[in-house]
């Protein structure tokens, strides 16, 4: 019993320590990182892109404050939750083999991670907005905005911006960072 018990707390140290070291995953082809992340960051700027048509269509026929309240709460919200999505599969994507592929990666994450901050106030600023009366609401709408722009600086989420001659290498090669226009 004593064996198991041992066998058991090794299995849970081992993995432990996987988790807390950066080395137990492999360093991945800055080719094959570049794919992966052009995929994940194009389908969250396609998704925003939706959101915000959408919610300009919405706010083109709002009668009233809460409903232009309701379009930005789900353009922001959603912008939010594509932001965490592209984080998380940007970070699945793992680190490139480049001098300095971790910071790399970190970098863009930690972008990515802003913008969704950056959503995320916006659309707890709108939310609490009162929306009884139109000028307040309109002018907190408009600060609210003004606040999402200066936080969220888009060209610092754009991978192929990162300052590594193989990453750039690799984003202008990889097959899913070809442009499609």
């Amino acid at each position: 019993m004593a064996s198991r018990s041992r066998a058991a707390l090794t299995l849970v140290l081992l993995l432990t320590g996987c988790g807390l070291l950066a080395g137990c995953e492999s360093p991945v082809a800055p080719e094959r990182w570049a794919d992966s992340v052009c995929v994940s960051v194009r389908t969250w700027q396609v998704k925003v892109g939706q959101l915000t048509k959408n919610a300009q269509d919405s706010m083109a026929t709002a009668k009233s404050p809460h409903e232009a309240q309701q379009s930005l709460l789900g353009l922001l919200g959603g912008a939010e939750s594509a932001s965490e999505t592209a984080r998380i599969t940007v970070s699945g994507a793992g680190v490139p083999d480049v001098d300095k592929g971790s910071q790399f990666s970190d970098q863009l994450l930690k972008a990515i991670a802003a913008a969704r901050d950056a959503y995320g106030k916006a659309r707890r600023t709108i939310e609490g907005l009162p929306t009884d009366v139109d000028k307040p609401f309109y002018d907190g709408v408009t600060t609210a905005m003004e606040t999402l722009k200066q936080e969220y600086q888009p060209d610092s989420a754009d991978p192929a911006k990162l300052d590594s001659a193989e990453l750039k290498k690799a984003f202008t090669t990889a097959k899913n960072c070809q442009s499609t226009s």
